[in-house]
């Protein structure tokens, strides 16, 4: 970036701290998300549609959009489960993996699962040495083997971001079409 912008660039960057744009400095979950390419993704989703003029384009991203919302809102109205499926599966492959590892209590709710490499587990604060817990909102494989050790429920540990629930109410509302009608009133 200094190469192509100079001095600009490097003044831009001098006053901007680190974590606003490098994925390893950022601090806050990610949610499994550690690429910034929504740009690409968005352009790929429409890539039929981006060479219309703007209102035919505008008229078919929504058209893309309501169709998406209905068929995501179909699609959770039959989840049964409080995780949303793909990740209900995380968690019982996280459980499969982890069923064979030793896992010793040190303290409260702190573990340490020796399992390859061996990890450091604080069920309270929700933190794993690994730090796929504190990154994801989602509970490390480690972190697993330590809570299934506990007898606790698992989910009580995702984040509400994995939660059938909450994905339901993402798609909850609804985009209405805008009707183009030929005649004009006075």
């Amino acid at each position: 970036m200094v190469n192509e912008g100079g001095p600009r660039v490097t003044d831009f960057l001098k006053n901007l701290h680190v974590k606003h744009w490098s994925n390893v400095h950022f601090p806050g979950c990610r949610y499994g998300e550690m690429f910034s390419n929504v740009a690409e993704s968005f352009n790929s989703w429409i890539k039929d549609e981006r060479y219309l003029h703007v209102k035919n384009l505008v008229d078919a991203i929504g058209v893309k959009i309501m169709s998406m919302i209905v068929e995501r809102r179909e699609k959770a109205s039959k989840w049964v489960r409080n995780i949303c499926p793909k990740m209900d599966q995380k968690l019982f492959d996280a459980y499969q993996e982890s069923r064979t590892w030793v896992v010793m209590r040190s303290g409260n709710d702190v573990y340490e699962v020796h399992s390859e490499p061996t990890a450091t587990i604080d069920i309270a604060r929700r933190t794993c040495s690994c730090q796929k817990w504190q990154q994801d909102g989602f509970p490390s494989y480690h972190a697993v083997g330590a809570i299934t050790n506990t007898g606790k429920e698992l989910s009580f540990y995702v984040d509400p971001y994995y939660y059938t629930e909450i994905y339901r109410a993402s798609y909850s509302y609804s985009i209405y079409p805008i009707p183009t009608c030929g005649c004009h009133n006075m």
